[in-house]
């Protein structure tokens, strides 16, 4: 082959195999990286919401929810997070993503001392808004076994007070948990952004 020939055919082959990867490193960086990991199903439950209607998980698919696990006394995470979670519904509204869109859930750990009405005063008094949001609780057992699914651990001590660790759970519209968020990680900006990648 022509000593020409075979140069020029080796720069096209190496500007080729540029682009390529040119190519890759754009799919890496711009798709790849927009994609939330799938962490499996969430687990399906059946509890009262403060209002006094009973809420499935599965009959809200076709959404995107947030679950939190949470309790009315709580002396630390859960007011703080809580308000977090209003603000990212406060936003997600002015963006156009009302309640046909998604759905919050706040199931407290401690369902013997949170009824419908301390649960209301909670929502209110840390600015979440009910028409998307549901504060719900079962018995104590089931909780603690829903909240285990959610990777949520929920200790009753000798003096019946409760502790459980603070996570949010993003849940896609087919049921797939696709995000946890625990403790610095829960923050108003980067749910919001994580929603909206699910959201149309």
């Amino acid at each position: 082959m022509d000593s020409k020939v075979f140069r020029r055919s080796l720069q096209w082959s190496v500007i080729g195999l540029c682009l390529l990867f040119a190519g890759l490193y754009a799919y890496q960086s711009f798709v790849l990286k927009n994609q939330l990991p799938d962490l499996g199903k969430a687990e399906n439950f059946t509890m009262t919401s403060s209002a006094g209607s009973q809420v499935e998980m599965n009959s809200l698919n076709g959404k995107v929810r947030l679950v939190y696990f949470f309790f009315a006394n709580c002396p630390d995470v859960c007011p703080p997070t809580t308000k977090k979670l209003a603000d990212v519904q406060g936003e997600l509204k002015k963006r156009g993503y009302g309640a046909e869109d998604v759905q919050f859930l706040s199931v407290t750990v401690d369902p013997k001392n949170d009824n419908a009405e301390k649960l209301n005063a909670f929502a209110a008094k840390n600015g979440a808004q009910l028409d998307n949001w549901s504060f719900l609780f079962t018995d104590f057992e089931t909780t603690k076994k829903v909240a285990n699914k959610y990777k949520v651990g929920v200790v009753l001590d000798a003096d019946n007070r409760v502790y459980h660790n603070n996570q949010v759970a993003l849940i896609d519209q087919e049921g797939n948990i696709r995000q946890y968020y625990k403790e610095q990680a829960i923050q108003v900006k980067q749910i919001i952004e994580d929603a909206e990648k699910l959201l149309p």
